[in-house]
């Protein structure tokens, strides 16, 4: 929406909110070119370091770094996470939406106006009767992100190698024939997107996943509870995770009100941040999965639509959303 109103829920762009938060750590707190590849129960942890030579002319790669000896390990590696897999055995699995990461330049206001003018200065999410998507985000410097999503099988990116991804004509005419039916407007974008071109699946883990607290081990973000982008959560939930169980251990290693400090205390408050993340979290990849199935359950988009409508209304009436709080039965009520 951009009615011109201040929602109260101020938004920034996620290179510049990594750079505050790298900005605010000591110079040397963050190892750059450390891959996990594998961890132990007992928080031993195996890396790939990568060193890239003073004139960035060559790069390499060596697996003997191995660290151990750690009061808690927090496992934010992501979709795929190698702590994760330390925690429960269910693996994340593919949501049945496939599609193509594209970017629009930051010169796109003077060189192609009207898509300019479709991307807006915020997001536009567009969704189709046929199981699709197109979403454009407004960047900062101008720029927009593009993403395409379709319901398809897991391979389709592949579609025997007919579609060669660092091929940009190709991607384009794949996405054109997939958007066929759609107006022009919205074929005018796909025609000018550019590089970067990103294949996208789309993974998740079951909604409610939970698991009993392991000694030494928790996860936050996408590693504790991934899901796909269509509740747009999963940035505040792993800001919310880290604050949450910043707290906890702060509390911990503090001392006071009966915690002495150890490594037993810091176990324990790993354990109360699991508590306290599990309800909210679910919570959350529910509304995401209500979500998916009715934007891209046919006649979506209108539900879609009449969602926003209603969200509109309850605004309109101060109800529980009217500070711009996230909140899932309002965005995502179902009919």
């Amino acid at each position: 929406m951009d009615a011109g109103e201040d929602l109260g829920r101020p938004e920034i762009d996620r290179p510049h909110l990594r750079r505050m938060l790298l900005d605010s750590l000591q110079p040397g707190t963050v190892r750059w070119g450390h891959k996990l590849s594998r961890a132990e129960l007992d928080g031993t942890l195996y890396f790939d370091v990568t060193t890239i030579s003073e004139d960035n002319s060559t790069t390499s790669t060596s697996s003997s770094v191995i660290e151990r000896n750690f009061d808690l390990v927090v496992g934010a590696d992501g979709a795929w996470s190698k702590i994760r897999a330390l925690l429960t055995t269910v693996p994340p699995f593919y949501s049945g939406l496939t599609g193509y990461e594209l970017w629009l330049p930051n010169n796109i206001d003077q060189t192609h106006p009207a898509v300019s003018r479709l991307a807006g200065n915020g997001s536009h999410f567009a969704f189709g009767a046929d199981e699709r998507c197109l979403a454009l985000q407004r960047q900062t410097d101008r720029g927009v992100q593009i993403y395409a999503f379709l319901r398809k099988h897991e391979g389709w990116h592949d579609r025997n190698g007919v579609v060669d991804h660092a091929d940009l004509e190709q991607v384009r005419a794949c996405l054109l024939e997939e958007y066929a039916g759609w107006a022009e407007e919205f074929k005018d974008v796909l025609k000018v997107a550019g590089r970067p071109v990103i294949p996208r699946n789309l993974y998740m883990v079951h909604v409610g996943t939970r698991w009993l607290h392991r000694k030494g081990i928790t996860a936050i973000g996408d590693a504790a509870h991934l899901m796909t982008p269509f509740a747009g959560e999963g940035v505040n939930q792993a800001l919310h995770d880290a604050l949450m169980l910043a707290r906890e251990i702060g509390k911990a290693v503090g001392g006071g009100d009966g915690v002495d400090g150890t490594v037993a205390a810091v176990d324990k408050a790993a354990e109360r941040y699991e508590r306290d993340m599990f309800p909210r979290a679910s919570a959350f990849m529910q509304a995401t999965w209500d979500s998916v199935m009715e934007r891209f359950e046919p006649g979506g988009n209108e539900k879609f639509a009449e969602g926003f409508r209603s969200l509109a209304e309850e605004r309109k009436k101060g109800g529980n959303d009217a500070d711009g709080g996230m909140a899932p039965d309002v965005l995502f009520r179902r009919k």
